[in-house]
């Protein structure tokens, strides 16, 4: 992905650090004078750096596609646990999160940023779906049929308001949101979608209106 999708990860990690800002001013015991204004212009900060992304998000055009190198097989259960924390700074409290990553995945071919990113992307937008709290569960396996060769699944599923059937047929088309203005900017499913073709991969959604959305990324086993 080109300038927007650069632009579109950045925007996410301003969220994930404006979140740690927010449960450090929650769980710190007593105020000190020294750190409150620190924290309070961080806060600035990132709350100005958001404005420009979102302002830049809606003038850029840039969709060219930059070829990653996919370098040395990646064990995809450490790429998943490096941001496991990120990730559960992402969820509000009142979203009961469940991790459950096998660790005894077999190696996978991918830019090992690429998968994390594209995980952080799926995550928030379960996030987002579930704007009164519910469950999300972050999974991965092995797979293997008959009629496919073995691959790594990874696995976001939410309970929250799902998507109808029109909703569906256009969930990975660059720039196409149902989000609020200021909450996504249509490019977050398309990257995902984006990252699974370069590593020769797969992702398929299924969704219900009102019963929930899960993500389903599968990663071809990186050659012996």
């Amino acid at each position: 992905m080109g300038a927007s999708g650069v632009i579109h990860d950045l925007g996410n990690l301003i969220q994930i650090a404006a979140s740690s800002l927010n449960a450090i001013s929650r769980r710190r015991e007593s105020h000190d004078p020294r750190v409150d204004p620190i924290v309070a212009r961080a806060r600035i900060a990132l709350d100005r750096a958001g404005a420009l992304i979102r302002h830049t998000m809606s003038r850029t055009g840039d969709t060219t596609l930059v070829v990653r190198r996919l370098g040395e097989p990646q064990s995809a259960a450490s790429c998943l646990k490096a941001v496991e924390e990120l990730i559960r700074w992402v969820c509000q409290p009142d979203i009961a999160l469940i991790v459950d990553i096998t660790d005894d995945l077999q190696p996978v071919r991918c830019n090992p940023v690429d998968l994390q990113n594209a995980v952080l992307n799926l995550v928030i937008n379960a996030r987002d779906a579930m704007p009164n709290g519910g469950v999300l569960r972050l999974t991965t396996r092995c797979a293997s049929g008959s009629h496919a060769p073995p691959e790594v699944e990874i696995i976001v599923a939410d309970d929250g308001c799902g998507m109808s059937a029109t909703t569906l047929q256009r969930a990975f088309t660059p720039y196409f949101t149902t989000k609020p203005d200021g909450r996504g900017g249509g490019l977050g499913l398309a990257m995902v979608k984006r990252f699974a073709d370069e590593a020769g991969g797969r992702v398929d959604i299924a969704s219900r209106p009102d019963v929930g959305t899960t993500v389903t990324i599968g990663l071809p086993l990186a050659a012996r």
